[in-house]
């Protein structure tokens, strides 16, 4: 008898022709074989049989071409082989189906690339019909695939594309995904078929800007495990009007999902637990949708709101064992209790629920809101409940119960006296009940049934026709059951590869149901829990790869999504609406100059690249804003009349103090701004002592000073989580108007023979031996002697310094100024009303500033902010906005309703621990922020600014009147300074760090205890530290006072800063001491042998001294 072994073919077939070897003489013998993907390219001539035998080969070709198009790929090949009617049909009438893993049993790696190039760069009669990519890293060995990627996608034989499936290969598999980690960037032509009805795309991160993208006829999208955020989401829902089916698995980074779509009927998502991230499924507007299904593991999206969705028959969100709250309409759910019981639901015919155990009274409950139900699918969790919670009397008027219900299905289900109870309540009151099954997670015998089936009092059912049936998990038809469910799943299409072999499950599991089917829908659901449809379903219809699928309105179960522009958008934030009823004025330079929502999103974009950066990583890619050209400024043409400045300033919102400083002392200035030098309209609180420091640079006059006082406040308080409060007064106590104050030193800046040059950007700067030449955003040239930077934290020259690197902090700050408030005469410097609170994925920990706003009299203005590390998925300032709105009535004692919102603020203020940042190119120095100058637990430079305008004023007209501008004696005006160093211990102390096992309740109790031991020694240890200032013997005081008081914090304090935090803080500590030496007796000493040396030894040594004085903070002078 002959074999029935299948012929392993590469070992006894034909490697040109694919027949078999045996008495075969090859036609292309002789012939180098062909570089093709199979070893069949073109047949040998073979006398056929009579065509009027061969009923298939007598279809029309286009029929055959649709037949082989549906197989695939390697076999659609292969027919080529079949007779000479067969030869040309594969190439000519037959649309490509290209499918990489049918080809990857002949070639794979590197050795597939050039076969699925030559197969796509190979013109064709037909148009292609299906791609699927999913085994092709995106590099091989040094170089990447991007451009080979790019071109075939370019392909004119993909112009009409039907059906894209597209996925990288991940090196680390199915791994979590690492911190900072993006997966590889889709290219841009993967979007260019308009022609798409099925798409999926997987394990790849979406271009920014989606533009353009546009599918008018995708009716099947999926999303997997892309690394882009929401709005990737919500502009391919938008760019998609026909879509059907939408798919999101086990995305990274989604967080707020809204879905409109009036063409919408099925959605599904995939939570992976290992990278849950998402807090909100809101579907607005969906009038088609018919299955909601939340497929997970114990996590979920917090808030699941379904607000229209008429048709919706299918619903499966809702749970016991998850922190979520489903509202659908009007009805709210809470951990599975319903809140309302609103009749909104009479659409709904299957729901699915988990529920900690068999609990009667709250299905019931849940039930009252789904009136028309035929089918309840019960997944218990079997935790312990006490008996006395299934007590409580249940209502057995529930309409579906009496009138619908025709399935129930229980998982779970142990046999137990209160299981019982609950299979009975419906089987005595169900009166068109047809089926109950009950899945058993144990062994169970005939005997077990019987008296199961007394216990419910089975005979007295009220459905006559009710049958029920019990599936024990393991019996002695267990693998006949597993063969049969893999059987099952495959008939239906559900999952697995595309080729005709079973998929790779666990035993016993179902990979995930077809949504056409009641099937359970989780991933690796036992395949005992499968019920049967309400109604017989049609036959399944073939499809690529000799798969079968049930018909559905759309084409296939996984396929992805993209992106577009255009109709529907999410439904407003509450932030958005606010702010969108304010008008946002017009926007100035500087930390929180503009006020518009737009604004707002460009701020979070900048936030989340900076985030999202790996730490210590040099970036290649940065603009090169500063450029060294050796030799004197002779290529210029500068002009006859083009005037050198000595110094030119770019950014005048706060660089304007220094122009007019130094423009008052004799020197040429210029000053260099984008937009027009103007102060914002929202207040700067400081206390009269800095505010006098621009008195005594001789800039400003004392009455001028009460002009630009809008506001004065005392008492001024600071507290932490009701543990008491510190009052103080004179400490940032004063309420002053930017716009008044920027207007006076314009107008005193130019009075005294300054230039502004308002309206442009600094384009590139040439640093020349003899000078600097700034070239402008409109073309022109200005030389100068010195640069000074003051364009703030996102300086690009500073970029360029950093290489781009990644702040060490990040302050997050948001507020408003509103009216309305009644009390309103106090401040409040630092206060904290609550322990760590979530925004987003990060635990922080929130800071209250609150004064009175100088507009009126019941105006105020109040800050809400948080010191956080940047690592990815950082909370948005718009998150923190709408936590804001909702704990600052609170902590205010206000009705946000009325409340009249004047403005909303928002910043980010990056801090490094090298900071002061020193010069790194000769005749460019930084200033304000840009220098890091500024303390890390401060939001704002202008209360540094003025600390620092004298030392630095008479710092740099030294500088330029002795040519002393080479980047080591510039280096001298922003030295190293001990007691900002030490400062980063405190802002590592006020945020939160996740890896540690620290109370919520921590931060405020260390600040607490840090603050009452301050106000114990005096007002000469605790103003300075208010102001910013930090000094070795109040410091050295504070802390010793702090570890007697309460020794219990030190190890809390090691754990939540970490011990390499300290280490390194130690060392800025006794640096500290020293320089504090250093100047108290030092530099008495030294002051008059440093006026008798030679200019350069001596520009040297007063900043020494400088350094000495400010780096001990002994600059600070407590007020009369």
């Amino acid at each position: 008898m002959a074999s029935t072994t299948p012929m392993k073919r590469g070992r006894y077939c034909c490697s040109l022709c694919g027949l078999p070897k045996k008495g075969h003489v090859c036609s292309f013998a002789g012939e180098s074989p062909a570089p093709a993907l199979m070893p069949v390219v073109a047949p040998p001539v073979v006398d056929p049989a009579p065509l009027a035998a061969d009923y298939i080969s007598a279809l029309p070709d286009d029929v055959l071409g649709t037949i082989i198009s549906l197989l695939p790929t390697d076999d659609a090949v292969r027919t080529q082989t079949i007779s000479r009617r067969w030869i040309h049909l594969w190439r000519s009438s037959a649309p490509l189906n290209l499918d990489d893993r049918d080809l990857h049993q002949w070639v794979s790696g590197d050795n597939l690339v050039p076969v699925i190039s030559e197969i796509l760069s190979t013109p064709r009669q037909t148009y292609a019909r299906r791609l699927c990519l999913n085994t092709l890293c995106c590099h091989s060995r040094d170089a990447d695939r991007y451009p080979i990627f790019d071109s075939w996608f370019q392909s004119p034989v993909l112009d009409h594309l039907d059906e894209l499936d597209f996925s990288y290969v991940r090196v680390l598999g199915n791994a979590p995904l690492q911190a900072q980690e993006l997966m590889p960037p889709l290219l841009p032509s993967a979007l260019r078929f308009s022609s798409l009805r099925l798409a999926t795309f997987s394990l790849c991160h979406f271009p920014h800007d989606l533009a353009g993208v546009h599918f008018p006829n995708l009716i099947d999208l999926t999303l997997s495990r892309i690394t882009n955020y929401e709005n990737t989401l919500h502009a391919m829902i938008a760019a998609c009007p026909r879509l059907h089916t939408l798919f999101m698995d086990r995305n990274y980074h989604f967080r707020r999902v809204y879905i409109v779509s009036r063409s919408l009927v099925s959605v599904r998502l995939l939570v992976d637990p290992c990278n849950y991230v998402m807090d909100q499924l809101i579907i607005v507007c969906t009038p088609s949708l018919e299955k909601l299904i939340i497929q997970e593991q114990g996590n979920g999206p917090r808030i699941i709101r379904v607000l229209v969705s008429p048709k919706l028959q299918i619903l499966d969100c809702l749970r016991t064992n998850m922190m979520s709250t489903v509202q659908m309409g009007k009805t709210t759910f809470q951990a599975m209790v319903d809140n309302s019981f609103m009749f909104s639901f009479r659409n709904v015919k299957i729901l699915y629920i988990i529920i900690e155990a068999l609990k009667l009274n709250h299905v019931n409950d849940v039930l009252k809101c789904f009136p028309s139900l035929q089918q309840l699918h019960i997944w218990s969790l079997m935790r312990h409940i006490p008996m006395r919670i299934n007590d409580k009397p249940v209502d057995g008027t529930v309409d579906c119960i009496h009138k619908h219900l025709k399935q129930i299905q229980v998982i779970n289900y142990s046999g137990k006296i209160s299981d019982v109870n609950f299979v009975k309540f419906f089987v005595l009151n169900a009166r068109v009940l047809e089926l109950v099954k009950l899945h058993i997670p144990f062994i169970i015998h005939n005997k077990w049934r019987s008296k199961q089936r007394k216990q419910m009092n089975f005979l007295d059912r009220a459905s006559p026709n009710a049958l029920i049936q019990f599936e024990g998990s393991v019996s002695r038809d267990s693998k006949r059951a597993r063969v049969v469910g893999f059987s099952l799943a495959w008939r239906l299409g559900v999952g697995g590869p595309r080729r005709g072999k079973p998929p790779a499950l666990i035993p016993g599991r179902l990979l995930a149901a077809p949504e056409s089917n009641p099937i359970w829908p989780f991933s690796l659901m036992p395949l005992p829990f499968l019920l049967p449809p309400l109604s017989t379903a049609p036959p399944p219809r073939a499809r690529h790869g000799g798969r079968l699928q049930p018909p559905r309105p759309c084409a296939r179960r996984r396929i992805l999504r993209v992106r577009a522009s255009g109709e529907a958008a999410p439904p407003p934030s509450r932030t958005q609406m606010i702010m969108d009823k304010i008008s946002g004025g017009e926007e100035v330079g500087g930390a929180g100059g503009a006020y518009s929502y737009e604004a707002l999103k460009r701020l979070d974009r900048l936030c989340s690249s900076i985030c999202e950066s790996q730490v210590g990583k040099i970036h290649s890619n940065v603009p090169e804003i500063v450029t060294r050209v050796q030799g004197p400024s002779v290529d210029y043409d500068l002009g006859s009349d083009s005037k050198i400045f000595d110094v030119l300033v770019c950014g005048g919102t706060l660089g304007i103090f220094i122009a007019t400083a130094l423009s008052y002392k004799g020197l040429r200035v210029g000053i260099i701004e984008r937009n027009i030098i103007k102060g914002r309209e929202q207040e700067w609180n400081i206390s009269r002592k800095e505010l006098m420091e621009i008195v005594e640079v001789g800039i400003l006059s004392e009455g001028e000073v009460e002009q630009i006082i809008t506001s004065d406040f005392n008492p001024n308080r600071c507290a932490f989580e009701n543990k008491g409060e510190i009052w103080m007064e004179n400490i940032l106590h004063l309420g002053i108007s930017p716009a008044k104050l920027v207007e006076i030193m314009k107008e005193r800046f130019i009075s005294s023979g300054g230039a502004i040059f308002e309206g442009n950007f600094l384009s590139s700067i040439s640093v020349h031996d003899d000078l600097a030449v700034l070239k402008l955003s409109d073309g022109d040239c200005l030389p100068c002697r010195l640069v000074v930077d003051a364009m703030g934290n996102f300086s690009p020259i500073v970029r360029q310094i950093r290489s781009g690197r990644k702040p060490d902090g990040i302050c997050l700050v948001v507020g408003a100024c509103a009216r309305g408030f009644e009390k309103n005469t106090t401040s409040d410097v630092i206060f904290s009303s609550s322990s760590v609170k979530r925004a987003g994925n990060f635990g922080v920990q929130l800071f209250w500033e609150a004064f009175p706003a100088g507009s009126g009299p019941t105006d105020r203005t109040t800050y809400m902010f948080t010191y956080v590390d940047p690592q990815f998925g950082c909370p948005k300032l718009e998150e923190l906005l709408e936590i804001y709105w909702n704990l600052m009535p609170d902590y205010q004692d206000a009705n946000l309703e009325n409340l009249d919102i004047r403005r909303v603020i928002f910043g980010i203020f990056p801090t490094y621990r090298d900071s002061p940042l020193p010069a790194a190119f000769d005749r460019i120095l930084q200033v304000g922020d840009a220098s890091g100058i500024q303390s890390p637990v401060s939001f704002g430079g202008f209360g540094s600014l003025t600390r620092h305008l004298g030392r630095l004023s008479n710092g740099v007209y030294e500088a330029v009147s002795e040519d002393f501008l080479d980047a080591h004696s510039l280096r001298l005006l922003n030295p190293y300074m001990p007691n900002l160093s030490a400062s980063w211990l405190f802002q590592r102390a006020m945020s939160t760090r996740p890896q540690t096992n620290i109370s919520p309740t921590f931060i405020n109790e260390l600040l607490f205890a840090n603050f009452q031991s301050m106000q114990k020694l005096g007002n000469s240890v605790l103003r300075p530290f208010l102001q910013d200032v930090i000094q070795f013997g109040p410091l050295v005081k504070t802390l010793g006072l702090v570890m007697i008081s309460r020794p219990q914090i030190l190890p809390s304090i090691f754990k939540q800063v970490g011990l390499g935090v300290i280490l390194n803080w130690s060392n800025h500590f006794v640096m500290l001491g020293y320089y504090t030496f250093l100047s108290s007796f030092i530099d008495p000493a030294v002051r008059p042998w440093v006026e008798s040396l030679p200019p350069r030894n001596k520009y040297q040594w007063k900043r020494y001294l400088e350094a000495w004085k400010y780096g001990a903070g002994l600059d600070y002078r407590q007020e009369e």
